[in-house]
C-alpha cells in the first residue's frame, strides 16, 4: 500500500465517523434559530429557578410565622427559681473478684 492510497483510505474511513466537536457550516437562518432556541431554554430555566426559590422562601416565611404564633400562644415559660435537683444515692462496694 503506497502513501497515496493510505491517505485516501483514512479520508474515506474518517469521513464516515465525524467528530461531534467538528463544527459544520450552518446557514444564517439556522444560526438565528439556534440562538433563539438557546435564549428560550435559558429563560425557561431562569424562570423555573425563580419559582422554586419563591416556593422555598414562602415555606420558610410560613414556618417563621407559625413559630411566632406558637410562641405568642404558649408565652415565655420561666424556669423554676431553684435549678438544683436533689437526689439520693447509695455507694456499693464490689469485690475485685466479681
Amino acid at each position: 500500500m503506497n502513501h497515496n492510497s493510505r491517505d485516501r483510505f483514512y479520508r474515506s474511513f474518517y469521513s464516515r465517523f465525524q467528530s461531534p466537536f467538528e463544527v459544520k457550516p450552518l446557514s444564517p437562518l439556522a444560526r438565528i434559530g439556534l440562538v433563539l432556541l438557546t435564549i428560550a431554554i435559558l429563560a425557561v430555566s431562569f424562570m423555573l429557578g425563580l419559582v422554586f426559590l419563591a416556593i422555598a422562601v414562602g415555606l420558610v416565611a410560613m414556618g417563621m410565622i407559625a413559630m411566632g404564633i406558637q410562641r405568642l400562644i404558649n408565652g415565655k415559660r420561666r424556669p423554676p427559681e431553684d435549678d438544683n435537683i436533689e437526689v439520693s444515692y447509695r455507694v456499693i462496694h464490689r469485690k475485685r473478684d466479681d
